[in-house]
């Protein structure tokens, strides 16, 4: 690979080597048939390579470049071959040097390229990439295709070099790759895993052969669009209950998680790989589901990134559901399934019903008729509402991830920074009596803590699951514990009737905390993104952020434009200030920029205080 000078680039990117197609004019053919009868040779591709050298002699330059077979490419309807792949070996001076066979990529814009991280955007889940061979000092038009046969006269022919086409598809933030397993017990306790044996790979759709130890499954969100994932899933859902393979009815029963998939060549920039035969999928069991209950999982075939697709194409979009079984290895449930294409993939699944976030009962004596549908009365004992800290911080390239998921522990760790320094005292705890939070972990001081004081809870099975990503319902739930009402009105959203949280979720909404999507539904079991989950905690905290009031040395994160419907509530909770209030809606104006707190430093300090052991702070 090379510049736009033709420069090599030292450290390659993940860019994938090319193969390269040969079309020979009728009287080459004719020649070669005549000389070595290739037609008739079954190894005919691999013969022609023993015969073919391209060769560079101009001006006392002098170059040669080997060809060298690697497989058939397509083949016609009777199986017959119609297209080989071949590749260059590096070009030899007369001095024995091997000078590589250079190569330029470009973008779109004709601009030149290196780059092999393609990010997903709205209306573009691939990239298209030109390939072209850089000729250097060389004068391209000079280089000729030579046949050696043995006792006949070489025959010189001038060519004619095309360029190619890369397609590149494109990733979230979250992916990862995980190697095919051969049995069970190489499948990761931690991760979705593919388990193979006697399978082959290809390059693509072709017939060209990748080493199975090379071969891996990326998995990957299956975008970095929220609402689109969300909407895939309540469609997933649909299609699971009306399907004829569940004896499903009702959307409350259910949950999900979503992944995209596909098959890579780790030894070749990930390369897009196939398979000649179907493989077992291994997917963790989700935390809440019913090991005894029934997974479907919905896998939408036809979306593999390089076509795009909004939500109003969901409902025909081409999907087959796939039975999933409930698997135990080494103490761990997995959901194993077999497939033989690889694109997004959605479980479904039966929640355990006893197994959900605990919360405390309304109070019986409360009557919940509907006169009692006033805004609820706000008791944020303990919040800090006065000073305006930052409470979350970035991550190590400089962004903040808006969209990105929020995990339980980091929830827990925000409400911890959130607490007066008094409350913090009173309710200070380093055991929280979880089985899965220790005081080695990270975690341990904010989750013992914002347990104590009644702000978070844990499962019937006594864990607390710190790295689970948290769900709409359970962060509003959090919320509506700072809210003295039951709320006894409708209920505000589509999506909530006979939700366990269904009450929680409504007083939340009731105070102004949450909002709901402009279709009228909350979608309780989706993963809140950062952005939601700040912009509900500004509104308990009555902070009121106004882009046009800000200051212009504040910290700025690139993922976090000015266009952002988020743009203004992230700024709050990333930067500590002092402020004043102004104008209808009483909005902030910020005066100054404060040092943001060193949350390390004063959980130490806390620590030593209450004769407790410290721990890092992270989120």
């Amino acid at each position: 690979m090379t510049d736009a000078n033709g420069n090599i680039i030292e450290d390659a990117s993940g860019l994938p080597e090319p193969g390269y197609h040969l079309e020979l004019s009728d009287d080459v053919i004719d020649w070669l048939n005549e000389k070595i009868n290739i037609e008739d040779e079954e190894d005919g591709p691999r013969i022609l390579a023993d015969y073919l050298t391209f060769t560079y002699d101009v001006d006392g330059v002098k170059r040669v470049w080997d060809l060298s077979y690697v497989g058939v490419y397509a083949t016609d309807e009777n199986g017959q071959p119609t297209r080989y792949v071949y590749s260059l070996e590096p070009g030899v001076t007369e001095d024995g040097e091997e000078i590589p066979v250079r190569l330029l990529f470009r973008d779109e814009n004709g601009e030149v390229t290196d780059d092999d991280i393609i990010g997903m955007a709205e209306n573009s889940v691939c990239e298209e990439y030109t390939m072209s061979i850089n000729p250097g000092t060389l004068t391209q038009s000079e280089i000729k295709a030579v046949f050696t046969v043995p006792g006949e006269e070489p025959l010189t022919c001038a060519i004619d070099i095309q360029p190619g086409t890369l397609t590149i598809r494109s990733t979230t933030d979250e992916e990862y790759v995980n190697e095919i397993a051969a049995d069970e017990t190489g499948v990761d306790r931690n991760a979705i895993t593919a388990v193979a044996d006697d399978v082959t790979y290809y390059v693509n759709d072709s017939e060209v052969e990748v080493a199975a130890d090379r071969v891996s499954l990326l998995v990957d969100e299956v975008s970095n669009d929220a609402g689109f994932n969300w909407e895939m899933a309540q469609d997933a859902m649909d299609h699971a209950i009306d399907s004829s393979a569940t004896d499903w009815t009702y959307r409350s029963d259910l949950s999900y998680e979503m992944a995209y998939m596909d098959l890579v060549d780790t030894q070749n920039g990930h390369a897009v790989v196939t398979a000649d035969d179907s493989m077992t999928i291994y997917w963790p069991m989700p935390d809440d589901a019913d090991p005894d209950g029934d997974f479907h999982v919905v896998h939408y075939t036809g979306m593999d990134r390089e076509n795009t697709m909004d939500e109003s194409g969901l409902d025909n979009a081409a999907k087959e559901i796939l039975t999933g079984e409930a698997v135990r290895i080494d103490g761990r449930w997995y959901v194993a399934f077999d497939a033989d294409s690889f694109s997004p993939f959605v479980l479904v699944y039966e929640e355990e019903d006893n197994d959900r976030p605990t919360r405390p009962d309304p109070d019986p004596d409360d009557d919940k008729d509907d006169d009692k549908d006033d805004e609820p009365e706000e008791d944020v004992t303990g919040l800090n509402t006065t000073d305006h800290y930052a409470y979350i911080a970035g991550y190590e390239d400089g962004t903040v991830r808006p969209d990105g998921n929020i995990t339980r522990a980091e929830v827990a760790t925000i409400f911890f920074r959130l607490m007066t320094d008094e409350y913090r005292e009173t309710c200070w705890s380093t055991s929280s009596g979880f089985t899965d939070v220790t005081a080695a972990n990270w975690y341990n001081n904010a989750i013992s803590t914002t347990a104590n004081a009644g702000w978070v809870s844990g499962y019937p099975d006594g864990t607390f699951r710190p790295d689970a990503y948290i769900t709409r319902a359970e962060f509003a739930t959090i919320a509506a514990r700072f809210l003295s009402d039951v709320y006894g009105g409708t209920s505000m959203f589509t999506d909530i009737s006979g939700h366990w949280a269904e009450d929680y979720i409504n007083r939340a909404a009731a105070a102004g905390w949450i909002n709901g999507y402009a279709d009228g539904t909350f979608r309780p079991n989706a993963y809140i993104t950062r952005a939601e989950a700040v912009t509900l905690i500004n509104r308990m905290l009555d902070r009121a952020p106004d882009a046009n009031h800000l200051l212009a040395d504040m910290v700025r994160w690139p993922d976090n434009p000015e266009t952002a419907w988020y743009y203004a509530d992230i700024q709050e909770a990333t930067n500590s200030h002092d402020y004043t209030r102004a104008g209808t809606g009483n909005y902030e104006v910020w005066t100054e920029l404060l040092a943001n707190r060193d949350w390390a430093a004063l959980e130490e300090i806390w620590s030593q205080a209450n004769d407790a052991p410290g721990g890092e702070v992270m989120g």
